[in-house]
């Protein structure tokens, strides 16, 4: 009976955003005058009490500052996430332990790539997916004297899809 209750229609769910600040608080937001305005806002608002979001009770140890690796801050990045393990259908890693198979897929690199197919004005993206080959994973990848063979495992065809409010 409770679940029924809290279910919330598209068309709810929207009109609680809007009446929350939602797409119209984003809206203002992006304004200059708005983020101005804003900037002393949170000056002001880090110097208050920090408080957990689900547990009052809980206290802050210590409080690190948040700042961007500054390093790496020139670096385009791609968040992806798999419904399985990527390497889990390769001929050359299926043979694996699972925990073994983790190694090789946390040192995977993604890498872009562009294909001209028929249409010129069209080209084919996709990202190639590619771990370290079975006898590599001894080798230090952060070594950049150190070369290491990658295997092409797969690619993901992609396209870019922007969502608004």
């Amino acid at each position: 009976m409770e679940s029924a209750k809290l279910s919330l229609t598209k068309k709810q769910a929207k009109e609680m955003r809007e009446m929350k600040g939602g797409c119209k608080l984003l809206d203002n937001l992006n304004k200059r005058e708005r983020q101005i305005q804003e900037i002393p806002a949170s000056f002001a608002s880090n110097k208050l009490p920090h408080v957990h979001a689900t547990n009052k009770n809980l206290k802050p140890v210590e409080i690190l500052p948040l700042l961007p690796d500054f390093d790496r801050y020139g670096d385009k990045f791609v968040t992806v996430a798999f419904d399985g393990a990527p390497t889990a259908d390769a001929e050359n890693y299926s043979k694996f332990d699972p925990s073994d198979r983790d190694a090789y897929e946390s040192r995977a690199i993604m890498k872009a790539c562009v294909a001209s197919g028929s249409d010129p004005a069209n080209p084919e993206k996709f990202l190639a997916y590619t771990v370290p080959s079975p006898d590599e994973l001894s080798k230090d990848m952060y070594d950049e004297n150190e070369d290491i063979l990658y295997s092409w495992i797969r690619e993901y065809h992609w396209d870019v899809s922007v969502s608004s409010c």
